[in-house]
């Protein structure tokens, strides 16, 4: 039996033509839809790369306010640990001020005093004590009278002074000692040594005192 086609043949050509459009049409389609792809997600990175920038940016003028204040905190800190070594300083300052101000009130009048230090000069663990020379010529009290009382000074490390000087009298030494020790401020002080020398055109008893507290 033959198949007879009973389209007539414009019909099938023209159906012919619409499949393969379709097809092209489907083929450019898919084609298209595979070239956006690398287009939109370009153009996604873009967009997430600007973000990401203008974040970045944001946190940049974060970091540099946070450093500006680290920079601030640190001016005051140090400013800070200055003025805590000072004050420590002057009170240290005033400590000694105190004790050379009762050594000196405790002198009899014919004492002078030409060296004042700790013993040891540098102790462990403590800042070296300068040395006091007061000239001849100090404030005194005067002949006879003691020295009024006074609150106790208390000194930290080192805990021992050596006090030279000279003396017009062979006593004076001795009542310098009485004397430091009415002040209640050191624990102990004694004469270490007295002997008589000869300073310029007159002769003089040079003593050498220790205090320990």
């Amino acid at each position: 039996m033959n198949d007879t086609n009973l389209i007539p043949m414009p019909l099938r050509i023209a159906r012919g033509r619409r499949r393969r459009i379709k097809a092209w049409g489907i083929s450019v389609m898919a084609a298209l839809l595979l070239l956006c792809i690398p287009v939109v997600f370009d153009q996604y990175l873009r967009v997430e790369a600007s973000r990401l920038a203008a974040q970045n940016e944001k946190l940049g003028g974060i970091l540099t306010g946070l450093q500006q204040q680290l920079a601030t905190l640190t001016v005051d800190a140090d400013r800070s640990l200055v003025q805590l070594e000072r004050a420590k300083a002057l009170r240290s300052k005033r400590a000694w001020s105190a004790m050379f101000a009762t050594i000196a009130r405790s002198m009899p009048d014919g004492c002078w005093l030409i060296s004042i230090a700790t013993d040891p000069p540098s102790p462990s663990g403590a800042p070296r004590a300068a040395g006091f020379s007061p000239r001849r010529g100090a404030a005194v009290p005067p002949t006879g009278k003691m020295p009024a009382p006074h609150s106790v000074t208390t000194i930290e490390a080192p805990r021992r002074l050596k006090i030279v000087g000279y003396a017009s009298d062979p006593s004076e030494p001795h009542q310098f000692v009485t004397n430091l020790k009415n002040t209640n401020v050191f624990r102990d002080v004694f004469l270490e040594t007295s002997r008589r020398e000869r300073v310029q055109d007159a002769w003089y008893f040079r003593f050498d005192l220790a205090c320990e507290w």
